[in-house]
């Protein structure tokens, strides 16, 4: 009956054995009571209710269940007693040593390594879970309303807390104490809480997600396939960047030229005001007698001219003019998709049409 319903061909890449394991037993049980289609589906409901611990409506849940008989508790018997087995405290090798422990066996971080580590896993595999199970709940949320009453209605089903923390530029969205996206805070308080919860559904549904211990704390690390490179929270900092610096574009499409030629520094600091981004002048000095004066927006790298180091105050005047107007012209010439390029030392400049 394998052979012939081909079930290993249904494993999706994120599943752990374990969770395949209890998946084919219960479509395998269940092969010859209902179609395949609906046995996949229900086989799926199974996975996210017992291991992803979704909620779905109690008729489906006792029909599921009741479909799995005792597959749920060959399931979980073996993770508690893996569990018991790494909480359970070990016996000294020699009851008759009395006294304090030494100084080595208290700070010997080497010989309890392997054990250390054992410890971090329970931690990690919980928090991986539930956001998971937010995925699930996600997948299955039909209710309207903005992206952060959506999210908020997930989080509370899977009774998790997220919040936002924000700073002068940055927007940080975390789940528990898992930090899920950061990217840039660029518009009014309530619309950056709506942009991140829109941001944190799009990273959740991603195929594979892992929670890393980065410093004190946890990082959810995601990828669109099971072939494909972990991407860090920090990346949608350039998808965030990428969309201001395009409302930036839009914001002098729009403007009258002749008024933002006549002040571009002026124009050029009110927008990027506006927009939470900031622009800068960077001076290099050059072979010769001369220096690059470098325009950067948010650390982008936008323009560069390069000018006499003996220049007057005129000169030098002038010289920001005109780099701050070749900046703007260098704006209005980002495509809309993909506008930024991230060099290999990390630096950040725009894509010209």
């Amino acid at each position: 009956m394998e052979n012939e319903l081909n079930v290993d061909d249904f494993r999706r890449p994120w599943e752990n054995d374990r969770m395949w394991n209890l998946r084919k037993q219960f479509i395998l049980r269940n092969c010859s009571k209902m179609i395949k289609s609906r046995l996949i589906c229900l086989s799926n409901v199974l996975v996210n209710i017992v291991v992803l611990g979704a909620g779905y409506d109690s008729q489906l849940t006792q029909e599921v269940m009741k479909m799995a008989g005792n597959l749920v508790e060959q399931y979980r018997k073996p993770i508690q007693q893996e569990a018991e087995t790494i909480l359970k405290p070990k016996k000294h090798q020699d009851d008759s040593v009395s006294g304090p422990p030494t100084k080595r066996s208290r700070t010997d971080y080497d010989e309890y390594k392997p054990d250390y580590s054992k410890l971090q896993e329970p931690a990690i595999y919980a928090k991986q879970s539930m956001l998971y199970s937010l995925r699930a709940q996600l997948s299955i949320l039909t209710s309207n309303g903005n992206p952060m009453q959506k999210f908020n209605s997930v989080c509370n089903t899977v009774k998790c807390v997220w919040r936002v923390h924000l700073t002068d530029t940055m927007c940080t969205l975390m789940v528990d104490d898992v930090v899920v996206a950061t990217q840039l805070y660029w518009s009014d308080e309530f619309q950056a809480k709506m942009d991140a919860c829109s941001t944190a559904a799009d990273i959740l549904s991603r195929e594979v997600l892992e929670v890393r211990r980065i410093g004190g704390g946890y990082e959810l690390y995601t990828a669109r396939g099971p072939n494909q490179l972990l991407e860090s929270p920090q990346v949608w900092r350039l998808t965030s960047l990428s969309k201001a610096l395009l409302c930036l574009k839009d914001h002098f499409l729009h403007h009258c030229s002749s008024k933002w030629r006549d002040e571009p520094l002026r124009s050029m600091h009110a927008a990027c005001k506006q927009y939470k981004l900031c622009y800068r002048e960077h001076r290099v000095k050059d072979v010769d007698l001369s220096e690059k004066i470098i325009a950067t927006i948010s650390d982008v790298f936008i323009y560069e001219v390069k000018m006499r180091t003996d220049r007057n105050r005129h000169e030098d005047a002038n010289a920001s003019n005109r780099l701050c107007t070749k900046a703007i012209e260098c704006l209005m010439r980002m495509p809309l998709q993909n506008p930024l390029i991230e060099h290999r030392n990390g630096e950040l400049s725009i894509r010209y049409e």
